[in-house]
């Protein structure tokens, strides 16, 4: 199988490694391809009759030293015998690229319905949210809805009043028609009080003395 390379290398390194991948007899060993990070993946010759090594270069020998194609990974744990392709690498990426985009969204759209559910379990809801404006708006009829139900409009007055006037006008009127009839109200707190004044005291009393017993 010939040699993939990824398009975008020099054409001296693409000639370099065309030429490090030929199977000369004198060679000791071939490339056999590279990845997407640019590591080299080698096959080294063996003795007759032993399968040959395989072996990964990496370009950034300080780099963490770590396999990150499924296709080169299987390539060396001899999974499969064929070397990956460039096109079927860039297949590859593509696919977990769409992957981990879809993953992105399904965990943005789950917060958003996480933080959702939080505001509205608190009372508060993002379309029911006032600004500073309507609060005052809204408290401002509020008062006005206490201060109607105060109002206490009397049949045939047409003119309303307070509840304390009304209370005033309602004890006045009673008063007046008491005075007409000529009776008193009598505080019951009073009349309790004069009758405990009234009570008579009980006197303590000692017993009479037994008459001395005659003797016969």
């Amino acid at each position: 199988m010939p040699l993939s390379l990824p398009p975008n290398l020099p054409l001296l390194r693409r000639l370099r490694l065309y030429y490090l991948s030929l199977p000369l007899p004198f060679r000791r060993r071939k490339l056999a391809g590279i990845d997407h990070s640019l590591n080299l993946y080698w096959e080294l010759q063996t003795p007759p009759g032993a399968p040959p090594r395989r072996m990964v270069q990496f370009a950034d020998p300080g780099a963490p030293m770590h396999v990150d194609s499924v296709q080169w990974h299987q390539w060396l744990r001899r999974v499969r015998n064929e070397a990956p392709s460039w096109e079927e690498l860039e297949r590859d990426r593509v696919r977990r690229e769409v992957l981990e985009e879809r993953v992105r969204r399904k965990e943005e759209l789950e917060r958003r319905e996480r933080e959702g559910r939080r505001v509205v379990g608190g009372g508060v809801g993002i379309a029911g949210r006032l600004t500073a404006g309507g609060a005052r708006e809204e408290g401002k009829m509020m008062e006005a809805g206490l201060e109607a139900r105060r109002v206490v409009v009397k049949p045939g007055d047409g003119v309303g009043m307070g509840v304390r006037e009304a209370q005033e006008r309602q004890r006045e009127e009673k008063e007046k028609v008491e005075k007409e009839k000529g009776e008193t109200v009598e505080d019951p707190w009073e009349r309790a009080r004069i009758a405990a004044d009234r009570e008579p005291e009980i006197e303590g009393w000692t017993p009479p003395r037994a008459a001395p017993r005659r003797e016969g």
